[in-house]
């Protein structure tokens, strides 16, 4: 059994389970999250190559993880812009749990984002979130009154991420159950029992 912890309305309660758990690399920037962004975008647009697409997901509410995360984000944006044919590609983090300061700040920013992209020409705005979250709420609002092509799809359901996830097994099958802990001394990492 795996040490992991459920609140069960009567304190912790330990879940036996016999199925091995390793950590691995997240969906990030993988070709199959690009694949799944570029059918959503191209769903969308009718000429790529004039216009951009801008990629929308929910920020981290910690600003550390916030800027690494956006980065990683920006990243994926432009390999679905080039790999699509888009002029030019964007991501921005929608601020939506956070304060109402912030999150004002965030609506503001993202709409004058999406009105400077509209300039250059047609703009595909697409939900960069694996499933439907506040900020995705948000979007038709903060975008109404600008001329945007809108994708509210989420990454799942989707069948190509069972690819992702039969791939990411594979590649992992091998390691060390991370998850097993022994009652007194904590994590026994690195070890199977």
């Amino acid at each position: 059994t795996a040490g992991v912890f459920s609140e069960s309305g009567h304190g912790a309660q330990r879940l036996a389970f016999s199925t091995p758990l390793v950590l691995t690399g997240a969906l990030d920037d993988h070709p199959v999250a690009v694949e799944i962004l570029i059918s959503r975008a191209k769903e969308r647009a009718r000429s790529p190559m004039s216009g951009s697409v801008l990629l929308v997901a929910a920020a981290s509410k910690s600003d550390a993880a916030n800027t690494q995360w956006t980065g990683l984000y920006q990243v994926l944006a432009e390999k679905v812009g080039s790999q699509a044919g888009f002029a030019s590609a964007r991501f921005f983090p929608l601020s939506a749990g956070a304060s109402r300061e912030e999150t004002r700040k965030s609506k503001e920013e993202l709409r004058a984002l999406a009105k400077s992209l509209r300039q250059r020409g047609a703009i595909v705005v697409v939900t960069a979130s694996l499933v439907r979250g506040e900020s995705d709420s948000l979007l038709p609002k903060i975008l109404d009154g600008i001329l945007v092509k809108f994708n509210a799809k989420t990454m799942l359901p989707d069948r190509r991420l069972a690819r992702w996830a039969e791939e990411t097994l594979l590649k992992h099958e091998g390691l060390p159950d991370m998850r097993r802990y022994r009652d007194e001394e904590g994590p026994a990492a690195g070890r199977r029992q």
